[in-house]
C-alpha cells in the first residue's frame, strides 16, 4: 500500500483517499497513510472471536475509562496509565452474570483483590474507535465502492474459473482476463433478461 501511494505521489497522482479491504486496515497502515496526508478507508481487523464480547461493547467516558460493562455493572476501580488501562470488576457480580461466558474480563495475576479485570492499550482504543465508526452511515457510504467491487471480483474468480488460468506471459493472461470479464458480463445480461 505505502509503496503504491509513494509511487503515485512521485507521478503527481497522489490520492486523497484509498479504499482497501481488512488486510490493509491495520493500525500501522492507518498511521502511515495519515502521515502521508491520505485517508485510508478500510475496515479494522475483526475481533479474534466475534462470538464473544469485546471492548466495543463496554461504555467508556471521554477519557477512555470504562464506566460500565455490557451487563451494566460499574467497575470497582479504573486505572489509566500512558500505555495501558484497566477496569476492575467485582468477581461475585461477574460470576453471577448471564454473559460471563462471553465476557473478556479475566482474573488478575494477584488473586487478593477478589476482582476481575479488562485491560486495553492505546492501539486497542484506536481499534475500538474505528470499529464503532464503521457502523456509521458515513463509513458505509465511503466503503460501498470497495464492497461493490469485491462481489464482482469474487464472481469473476468463481463463476469463470479465473482462479486458475492455464496460460502464461502477460499478453496471454491479459487476453484471458478480458475474455473472462466479457463472459461474466454475458452471464449477468442473461440473468437480467437483457
Amino acid at each position: 500500500l505505502l509503496p503504491a501511494i509513494k509511487d503515485a505521489t512521485e507521478e503527481e497522482l497522489a490520492p486523497q483517499a484509498v479504499v482497501g479491504d481488512t488486510h490493509y486496515g491495520s493500525q500501522e497502515n492507518c498511521r502511515m497513510t495519515e502521515a502521508l496526508g491520505v485517508k485510508l478507508v478500510a475496515p479494522a481487523q475483526p475481533p479474534k472471536d466475534d462470538q464473544k464480547l469485546s471492548l466495543e461493547d463496554f461504555e467508556l467516558d471521554d477519557q477512555n475509562r470504562v464506566t460500565r460493562c455490557p451487563a451494566g455493572q460499574t467497575p470497582v476501580r479504573v486505572s489509566v496509565t500512558q500505555n495501558n488501562s484497566q477496569a476492575l470488576f467485582d468477581r461475585n457480580i461477574c460470576q453471577a452474570c448471564p454473559q460471563r461466558g462471553l465476557c473478556p474480563v479475566q482474573k488478575p495475576r494477584s488473586d487478593r483483590n477478589l476482582t476481575l479485570r479488562v485491560q486495553y492499550d492505546q492501539d486497542r482504543l484506536e481499534m475500538r474507535k474505528r470499529r464503532l465508526k464503521e457502523l456509521e452511515p458515513l463509513f458505509r457510504e465511503d466503503y460501498r465502492w470497495r464492497a461493490g467491487i469485491e462481489g464482482t471480483i469474487s464472481r469473476l474468480k468463481h463463476v469463470t474459473g479465473m482462479v486458475r488460468l492455464r496460460v502464461r506471459t502477460l499478453a496471454k493472461v491479459s487476453y484471458a482476463v478480458v475474455l473472462k470479464a466479457l463472459g461474466l458480463n454475458l452471464f449477468r445480461c442473461a440473468a437480467a433478461g437483457v
